[in-house]
């Protein structure tokens, strides 16, 4: 009796232990889904490493700029400035560059200071300051690059790009209330695009908003102002000649 029982219970044992269909199943499901991701990272993520626009048509990368431009800045109540300046930028690649510019302010009188003081005699308006020229030094990010039909008939090539800029602006302060004027520093964030008109030539428009730093009434005072920046621009690209491929962006 007890010899029958030790087979009958080995037997019982693999019996549990053994695999059952059902889990063979689920195993080799496992594994060919598993197989099937790998072939289709191999494949997916070959494609996903090759970017979308090669080969431009209008490249940037490895090139100089040269950007002659002119903006208007509309805050000052007493005085519309008018920004005609020079830029000069090096793109590192399509997306990255570094820009290096500067601009000559000219305040023209809005004459809301005449009309005030001519509406009450009491009243004597000044400005505590006259912006004369500001610089900057700005760094470039253009992660948008595109094209569409004009009229159906030709097609306009444009980027749109961000923009971080930190520098300064010059101003002579009004003598009469005992402000000297000077450099005073400023920072900025802007917005473009640019419309390329050749491979050479391309117009930018760019919104700009800075946070400046400005000479204040009192012994030591300081005061913030907030000078928005709307331009024009026509730029030059310079570099090698490019030849574009078969698989140039048309």
């Amino acid at each position: 009796m007890r010899t029958r029982t030790i087979p009958m219970l080995v037997a019982a044992v693999l019996l549990a232990l053994a695999p059952s269909p059902a889990s063979a199943k689920t195993s080799t499901d496992k594994e060919m889904g598993d197989e099937l991701e790998r072939d289709l990272e191999k494949k997916w993520g070959r494609t996903r490493a090759v970017q979308v626009v090669v080969d431009r048509l209008y490249p940037k990368a490895s090139r100089f700029e040269l950007d002659i431009f002119f903006g208007v800045l509309p805050n000052d109540a007493f005085q519309l400035y008018l920004n005609p300046g020079l830029r000069m930028a090096w793109h590192f690649n399509e997306q990255w560059a570094l820009e290096l510019g500067g601009a000559y302010s000219l305040g023209v009188d809005t004459g809301l200071r005449r009309q005030l003081e001519e509406d009450d005699a009491l009243i004597q308006a000044r400005t505590r300051d006259q912006v004369i020229a500001r610089f900057g030094l700005a760094v470039v990010w253009s992660p948008i690059y595109g094209k569409f039909a004009w009229v159906n008939s030709k097609v306009a090539h444009f980027d749109m790009y961000f923009l971080f800029e930190a520098g300064g602006v010059y101003s002579e302060g009004e003598q009469t209330l005992g402000l000297e004027g000077g450099v005073w520093p400023e920072v900025g964030l802007g917005l473009g695009m640019r419309f390329f008109l050749s491979r050479i030539v391309s117009l930018r428009f760019e919104f700009r908003q800075r946070l400046a730093v400005r000479e204040g009434l009192g012994e030591d005072a300081i005061r913030l102002a907030y000078p928005s920046e709307i331009s024009l621009g026509l730029a030059f690209v310079l570099g090698p000649k490019f030849q574009p491929s078969a698989g140039s962006t048309k």
